[in-house]
C-alpha cells in the first residue's frame, strides 16, 4: 500500500514538473520569431555630393525628386543610400541576406551599378527618361520600397 502512495506522489511531482517545463518555455522572451526580428525602414535619402537628391520620409505620401539631370555617356557620382524610421532617424542595416534591388523602367536610357552595400552609380545611355524604383530587400522579400522616380538624360552635345 505504501509503496502505490509513493509512486502516486512520484506521478505527481514528475507531471507539475514537467508542466512547469512547458510553460517556461512557451513564455520564452527569445523565441524565433524574436530572433528573426530586423528594423524595417519607412523612408529613405538618397544623397550625391552631400545634397539629398531623392526622399521619401515617413509622414508624407509624395516622394521628393530633386534627381539632378545626366548627360548621355556620362555617370553620376556615388549615390549613398540611408534608410530612415518612423521619426526620421537612421536605420542601420546589418542582416546580411538585406540587399537592395533595381528595377528600371527604360533600361536603354539609363543603368544601374552598385559598387558597395548602401551605395549605387547611374549611368547615361541614351537621351530620354527612366523611372527607377529601389527594394530594400530581405531574402526574398521587400522589407521597404522608394517609389519610382524619374530621371532624366540629355542628349551629349
Amino acid at each position: 500500500m505504501k509503496k502505490a502512495h509513493i509512486l502516486s506522489a512520484v506521478k505527481s511531482v514528475f507531471t507539475f514538473v514537467i508542466l512547469v517545463a512547458i510553460a517556461t518555455a512557451c513564455s520564452n522572451s527569445t523565441s524565433n520569431d524574436e530572433e528573426h526580428e530586423h528594423p524595417e525602414p519607412e523612408g529613405a535619402l538618397l544623397t550625391l555630393n552631400g545634397e539629398v537628391v531623392v526622399a521619401k520620409y515617413p509622414d508624407n505620401d509624395n516622394l521628393i525628386n530633386n534627381f539632378p539631370s545626366v548627360t548621355a555617356g556620362d555617370q553620376t557620382g556615388l549615390i549613398t543610400v540611408q534608410f530612415i524610421d518612423h521619426d526620421g532617424d537612421p536605420v542601420e542595416i546589418e542582416e546580411p541576406e538585406a540587399y537592395l534591388r533595381f528595377n528600371i523602367s527604360n533600361s536603354s536610357v539609363i543603368d544601374v551599378e552598385q559598387p558597395e552595400d548602401w551605395a549605387f552609380l547611374v549611368t547615361a545611355l541614351s537621351e530620354g527618361s527612366a523611372e527607377l524604383t529601389m527594394e530594400l530587400m530581405h531574402e526574398d522579400h521587400p522589407d521597404f520600397t522608394l517609389p519610382a522616380f524619374t530621371i532624366e538624360v540629355m542628349a551629349a552635345e
